[in-house]
């Protein structure tokens, strides 16, 4: 996946959990989100996006502009040096949404699973193509 920082922000995703990962209490969770966004780079699909960071969160956007929705969002979660908690949200389109930013969640304790779950959603939010580029 190719998965740029959004440009409002800045530096690169990968630095910005980096940076969090000191004694603040934030390190073990920034420590899953890093894991997660190393294994996303180097898995072999074709998905572009643009990331928004928060703490534990990273916002996957469709293109690189930080007033769109947040159609994929996975927190991490880290429990201890084996065990991490993912959890990935994606928006469901408005066209069969049931009731306004109406938002799908799951969680999931593999970075195996989270990959799945974050694929899944790019393609169900409608914000990605099946190739894997964004829409529009």
């Amino acid at each position: 996946m190719k998965l740029t920082r959004c440009r409002e922000q800045g530096g690169t995703v990968e630095s910005f959990f980096q940076e969090l990962q000191g004694p603040d209490g934030y390190g073990p969770n920034c420590r899953a989100m890093l894991e997660l966004v190393k294994s996303l780079q180097v898995h072999p699909d074709s998905f572009v996006a643009w990331g928004l960071t928060s703490h534990f969160d990273l916002v996957f956007l469709a293109k690189n502009d930080s007033n769109q929705c947040g159609l994929v969002v996975a927190s991490g979660h880290g429990n201890n040096e084996r065990s991490n908690r993912y959890e990935i949200s994606y928006a469901i389109p408005r066209e069969v949404e049931p009731w306004p930013h109406a938002r799908v969640f799951g969680h999931v304790d593999s970075i195996e699973g989270a990959i799945k779950m974050i694929l899944t959603a790019m393609v169900r939010s409608r914000g990605w193509a099946a190739n894997g580029m964004p829409l529009g």
